[in-house]
């Protein structure tokens, strides 16, 4: 009991060395008559805390031995979604090749599950459509595990040409008991299939059927129908609400709404500001889509190099014009060059350089980025 007591102890506090130690520990002081519930737990245990600490090879051979010693169902499960959310799936299929050696696992709604998510991970998706529709009749009942396959198999639908089977698999889960993130699931993935075929009566429907039903819709997704529906009181209302969008969202919006400058200086402040250098060159990349062609400079002029009989003058001009809106930004530079004089008769040279220069520069915003 005592090393019970250590074991769940060592397991709460993730300390999975002393975990692993301690549920060995009890699986070799196991007596014969140990209920093979509680072995398969300690198993999986000593295989999580391996995984835990990045020994997945450890973790599988655990399962291994635990499966060779007790033909557990839950064992093999574990070791086949191990290697599924590790993304293997080599190793993956040979976990389901044992599966079809072993018990038969027809009527395991998990195991049709994880075939599921193992053929969608290998693009087999007629194949995953398969089994989530097998795994559906087998799990009637409006199970946890069914809610999660539902989703899944929602998502999969989500590209349908024939929106049939996405809203028949919509309608169901609406009308379930859902606890908030999985509606929120259920109504991101309904708003990014609308959005995607540009489906603006939808999106309204959507947006009042979720409002209806308290249902809270990711400040993003809320952005993206405004902005698909070209709403821009209700564009206008999120920016006004303080709902967190990145930095893409808001600059986009304000430049829909024609407030341009507050999206420059939004963008030029998260230049400097932003958290990771990815968005700091994305600001910079959105402070330049705003110059459209507004920065332009012209820089021109005159170079003497004089020596004993001999002198050169060089004129140059150049016009720079800065970046468009979808257009890169062009330079055109011309210069002249005139020689006079004669050969140096002493061959000693005296040279004299003497430059004259002009710059001039116009701009309408100034990147600071280039």
């Amino acid at each position: 009991y005592q090393l019970e007591i250590l074991s769940e102890l060592s397991w709460q506090q993730k300390d999975y060395a002393h975990a692993v130690a301690w549920y060995s520990r009890l699986l070799e002081r196991a007596k014969p008559d140990t209920a093979m519930a509680s072995r398969v737990l300690w198993y999986s245990r000593i295989a999580e805390a391996y995984k835990a600490t990045g020994q997945l090879d450890a973790a599988l051979q655990t399962l291994q031995t635990a499966w060779q010693g007790t033909q557990q169902p839950e064992l093999l499960l574990n070791a086949l979604q191990m290697a599924i959310e590790a993304k293997q799936p080599d190793v993956a299929n040979q976990w389901v090749a044992l599966a079809e050696q072993g018990e038969n696992f027809e009527l395991q709604g998990r195991y049709w599950l994880l075939r599921a998510q193992l053929a969608s991970q290998q693009n087999q998706t007629e194949q995953a459509r398969q089994f989530y529709q097998h795994l559906l009749l087998v799990e009637k009942d409006m199970t946890p595990l069914r809610k999660q396959a539902l989703l899944q198999y929602l998502e999969l639908t989500q590209k349908d040409q024939d929106g049939g089977e996405f809203e028949r698999v919509f309608s169901e889960l609406d009308g379930a008991a859902l606890d908030a993130p999985e509606k929120a699931r259920l109504y991101e993935i309904a708003f990014a299939r609308a959005l995607e075929r540009k489906d603006d009566a939808q999106l309204v429907a959507l947006t009042e059927r979720a409002n209806a039903q308290g249902v809270t819709i990711a400040p993003w997704l809320q952005l993206a129908s405004a902005m698909q529906r070209k709403d821009k009181a209700a564009v206008a209302q999120l920016l006004k609400s303080g709902a967190e969008l990145a930095l893409g969202d808001r600059f986009s919006a304000l430049v829909m709404l024609g407030r341009e400058d507050e999206a420059y200086q939004t963008a030029r402040h998260a230049m400097k500001t932003a958290a990771t250098a990815e968005e700091r060159e994305q600001a910079k990349t959105l402070v330049l889509s705003l110059a459209q062609g507004r920065v332009a400079s012209v820089d021109g002029g005159m170079t003497v190099h004089q020596m004993d009989g001999l002198s050169s003058q060089e004129q140059r001009m150049s016009y720079h014009k800065g970046q468009a809106n979808g257009m890169p930004g062009y330079s055109v530079e011309a210069s002249r060059t005139r020689l006079s004089g004669k050969v140096v008769p002493d061959g000693v040279q005296h040279e004299t350089d003497v430059t004259a220069g002009l710059h001039w520069q116009q701009t309408d915003r100034q990147a600071d980025a280039t």
